[in-house]
């Protein structure tokens, strides 16, 4: 288990396996978080490399409260934008 930042908010991330074959990339959904693949992981872990992350407010990544970004919209880390910029952080890390 690890965390990285993405535009200024920790991440939890969850990594296990080593495969060679192509990662396999884990999201949950709405008021979900990594537990929801706690058996899922394992079983793929032995033939690739598995990455599930908490996405932000979810699980034990940050949970920005409005007032941070409130009047800036493209600094919103709720965004479907925001969500594709943190699956390729997470990816990237």
């Amino acid at each position: 288990m690890s965390a990285i930042e993405v535009d200024g908010h920790a991440l939890h991330v969850e990594v296990s396996g080593a495969g060679a074959g192509t990662p396999a990339v884990l999201l949950h959904g709405f008021a979900a978080s990594t537990f929801t693949w706690r058996h899922l992981a394992p079983a793929l872990a032995g033939e690739r490399r598995v990455v599930a992350f908490d996405r932000i407010g979810f699980g034990r990544s940050a949970r920005p409260a409005r007032a941070a970004w409130e009047g800036d919209e493209a600094r919103n880390p709720y965004t479907a934008e925001a969500a594709v910029r943190a699956t390729v952080a997470v990816l990237d890390g």
